[in-house]
């Protein structure tokens, strides 16, 4: 067994190579033994722990995220900060002892947010970020933890607050239940204390697989708070929606109108995703967002859009992509069901006719990277938009039987297209429009699509397809 002096001994490079082997405990622990193994380490420990981090609004959490602030070596590591939507359950305090204990000195939830603590812990944090560059919000857990096992989850800070290690043994670590809040007030209480702050991330993401956010969330921009927002707004180039479509406060707006005031603040956005809930009618707000005809959203530097779960005409859908200049387009469980259908016989695919045209709505063919399809519908033949007759499906190839008819093989629930040497989009989307095909039509079995489909999953479960991976955790 090598001793201390041993591993002293060794290049920096072989002690992060020991050290990659141990779980987080055993981490600390190694890199307390001595102040040279704790400087090997700290470049790599910091990255790994301190350059992604996920808070709860509790004041045990925020007091960490405040300190995590303050403190001069660390805070600079910190880019990006993800509140999540759980909270330190009264059920599981009255079930461990420990936590009555160790939080008897902490604010209640309801006096730390109503009294604005919350919000001035957050603006103390906000303010103390130099390299701040992404916030977040999300009511789930994240993936990636493979420190502690591949089934370990990212968790928000202060969730396992008074439990001893026999409690968590007991209980186990992801077996300890927290309450989850609505992600109602926790938006419209981040962008605020930014503002506060004048903190201007360029990235906002909204990573929602429970409640979306209603359209109430999105009136931030009068009062008191509009001069303190409008110039976090001003300054963002991503924003990751997951929404609702409940209407405005008042019952005399339509659907989304403080959403779409939102969005007229937004000038330099580059990157757009809008996350509707499952099978949602999104024409009103995609009429909105195309060719201006109502005073919509000019967006002059979008080229990323992300359109998920949601039910939408073609001919609506169309014109917006020819409006910017996009360069990534993606499509998550869209379900596409023409409005007036009278112009379709019987055994038309309207995904197939989809991309036959779209190529030709693309504004920059020649500089369009990627385009993603997962999971679409046939929604002129089904009201549902998961495994059934209306399921669109990709064959990697095409053969003809005895009978000469055609045999559509290797079907593929989600497609990809990446832009490389000699690629044209235009083309592949004609040749997949001759791919694309609905399994019912044939009746043959489909032995070959993806069954690990998920019914509640929608683009941030596949941020490996676009580039953006959120499961990637580094904190």
């Amino acid at each position: 067994m090598a001793s201390a002096a041993d591993i002293l001994r060794l290049p920096p490079e072989l002690v992060l190579r020991v050290s990659s082997n141990l779980n987080t405990p055993d981490l600390g622990a190694f890199r307390r033994t001595c102040k040279q193994i704790e400087t090997n380490l700290f470049e790599s420990f910091a990255r790994e722990f301190f350059t992604k981090r996920q808070f709860m609004i509790e004041h045990v959490s925020l007091a960490a995220l405040v300190g995590i602030a303050n403190h001069k070596t660390l805070a600079p590591y910190l880019t990006e900060v993800i509140i999540g939507c759980d909270y330190l359950s009264h059920h599981e305090q009255r079930s461990y002892p420990h936590l009555e204990r160790d939080l008897s000195g902490q604010i209640e939830r309801g006096m730390f947010t109503e009294t604005g603590q919350a919000r001035d812990m957050l603006v103390d944090a906000f303010s103390n970020l130099p390299n701040l560059r992404t916030v977040g919000l999300r009511d789930y857990n994240g993936t990636g933890r493979y420190r502690d096992g591949e089934t370990a989850l990212w968790r928000s800070y202060g969730w396992s607050t008074g439990l001893s290690e026999e409690d968590l043994r007991i209980t186990g670590r992801e077996t300890l239940k927290l309450g989850t809040a609505t992600p109602d007030f926790i938006f419209p209480l981040l962008l605020f204390a930014l503002g506060q702050a004048a903190s201007r991330p360029a990235h906002i993401n909204v990573f929602l697989r429970g409640q979306r956010l209603p359209d109430k969330s999105f009136n931030v921009l009068a009062g008191y708070m509009y001069p303190k927002v409008e110039p976090v707004l001003s300054k963002l180039r991503t924003l990751l929606l997951s929404l609702n479509d409940s209407v405005s406060v008042s019952s005399h707006d339509a659907p989304h109108d403080n959403l779409k005031r939102f969005l007229r603040h937004t000038p330099v956005l580059e990157h757009l995703r809008l996350n509707f809930r499952p099978g949602m009618d999104a024409n009103t707000l995609l009429e909105w967002l195309g060719p201006p005809l109502h005073g919509s959203v000019q967006l002059q530097y979008l080229t990323t859009l992300d359109l998920g779960l949601l039910s939408a005409d073609p001919a609506v859908l169309l014109p917006i992509i020819s409006k910017f200049p996009l360069t990534s387009l993606s499509f998550w469980k869209v379900s596409l069901q023409p409005r007036d259908a009278l112009g379709l016989l019987p055994d038309s695919n309207t995904w197939s006719l989809f991309l036959k045209r779209l190529g030709n709505f693309i504004s920059r063919p020649s500089e369009f990277k990627t385009l993603m399809i997962g999971y679409p519908v046939d929604g002129s033949r089904t009201t549902s938009w998961v495994r059934d007759a209306g399921a669109v499906k990709f064959a990697s190839r095409i053969t003809t039987d005895a009978n000469g008819e055609k045999v559509f093989e290797d079907l593929q629930s989600q497609v990809t297209y990446r832009k490389h040497f000699g690629s044209d989009v235009r083309t592949w989307l004609e040749d997949l429009a001759l791919r694309t095909h609905l399994p019912d039509q044939s009746g043959q079995e489909d032995d070959s699509s993806d069954e690990s489909e998920e019914e509640d999953s929608d683009l941030d479960a596949v941020e490996e397809i676009i580039d953006v991976d959120d499961d990637d955790e580094d904190a």
